[in-house]
């Protein structure tokens, strides 16, 4: 059925045209396709009007893509979304934002495994960072690196206290297998360089002006140090057990049917193999396709190989000093930049929206992604 009669004029044309199923009130219900005004085209299943189920809703202004569940005509549940830059979301949405469990792949490389809340990164969660061969390891709040977490390299890791995306408290450095040394980091205000020229009025943000700076109080070596260790990485494997490594496939509409079992085969006369009554195989026997099953569960558990990319951290690193003052440089450095294209929009299909007169909407004019 299609929302536009024969002869109507394109530019009076507000809503769009659909073609698909309806309900016996007029309303999209059921599988349809949907050509927007403004170019959009989401396929898909629509409820009492609005987008409900499974679609695939592509945007004309800037190419974005999602494809994915939806719920009332927004998306939630799990989904893919693929922004203008290339970056790209496979997780959880709930009421049109990014909320659960997903993984953010972002232009530059880096990649953000872990939780969400309201398009933010918060909760616990993992990122890898390939250009300065390290990734953090612990909590997020406000889309920053907040509470306790590590920051890991190939040879070495800092552990400890992290407040609005910088290390701030106790903490610690871990190198190799034996020794630990022990500190506290200090946030303090940058002095202004008054041989700096004076930055131009158009730029967007100030310059950095807090640090963080180390002071080492002790060093461990031995067993305590061992002891301190072997603790650390329990805790590094907790959190990395508490986020999904591998991305949010979507599950198939309908799952495949499980294959028809094996006709049984009727033991021959006289031969003494029947089982026992009631159908069960006495103790000590056994079927050769049971064996042959479980020798192939037993060779592909032996043959399955971890997840290389969940403990890849990269390779050379900055050498660290074992006294008082500034911290390596991948401490202080700035997550956001050149984490996103901030000119990269998001379209809404929520708040912004327009009535398209029989229930569908079409999305606003977008926003940035955090």
């Amino acid at each position: 059925m299609s929302d536009s009669s024969e002869g109507e004029e394109e530019e009076q044309n507000t809503i769009g045209t659909y073609e698909g199923e309806r309900n016996e009130a007029k309303q999209r219900h059921g599988y349809g396709v949907a050509h927007l005004p403004n170019g959009d085209i989401y396929r898909g299943f629509y409820r009492e009007g609005k987008r409900h189920g499974r679609g695939h809703y592509r945007f004309k202004k800037n190419g974005s893509r999602y494809t994915g569940e939806w719920q009332d005509g927004k998306k939630h549940g799990r989904g893919v979304f693929v922004y203008p830059d290339g970056t790209k979301y496979e997780g959880y949405w709930e009421d049109d934002m990014r909320t659960g469990q997903g993984t953010y792949y972002f232009a530059n490389g880096n990649k953000y495994v872990g939780e969400w809340h309201d398009d933010m990164r918060q909760g616990i969660g993992i990122c890898f960072y390939p250009a300065l061969n390290c990734k953090y390891v612990g909590e997020w709040e406000n889309d920053r690196r907040h509470g306790k977490g590590a920051l890991v390299h190939q040879d070495h890791r800092y552990e400890g206290q992290w407040k609005d995306d910088l290390p701030d408290g106790p903490g610690c450095y871990v190198f190799g297998d034996s020794l630990v040394q022990e500190g506290v980091y200090t946030v303090r205000q940058q002095p202004v360089d008054e041989d700096e020229p004076p930055r131009s009025t158009e730029d967007e943000e100030p310059p950095a002006t807090l640090v963080p700076v180390w002071r080492a109080d002790r060093v461990l070596a031995g067993d305590a140090a061992i002891n301190r260790i072997q603790h650390s990485l329990l805790e590094l494997e907790r959190v990395a057990s508490h986020v999904s490594i591998g991305s949010a496939v979507l599950p198939p509409e309908k799952p495949p049917p499980p294959p028809p079992p094996p006709p049984a085969e009727s033991p021959a006369e006289g031969s003494g193999d029947a089982p026992p009554e009631g159908g069960q195989v006495a103790d000590g026997e056994g079927t050769a396709a049971g064996e042959e099953a479980a020798g192939a569960t037993e060779g592909a558990e032996e043959g399955a190989e971890p997840d290389p990319e969940a403990d890849q951290v990269g390779g050379d690193e900055t050498e660290l000093e074992a006294a008082d003052g500034e911290p390596p440089q991948d401490l202080t450095m700035e997550l956001r930049d050149g984490e996103r294209d901030e000119t990269a929009e998001e379209p809404e299909t929520g708040e912004g929206e327009q009535e398209t007169g029989d229930g569908d909407t079409e999305p606003g004019d977008g926003e940035q992604p955090e």
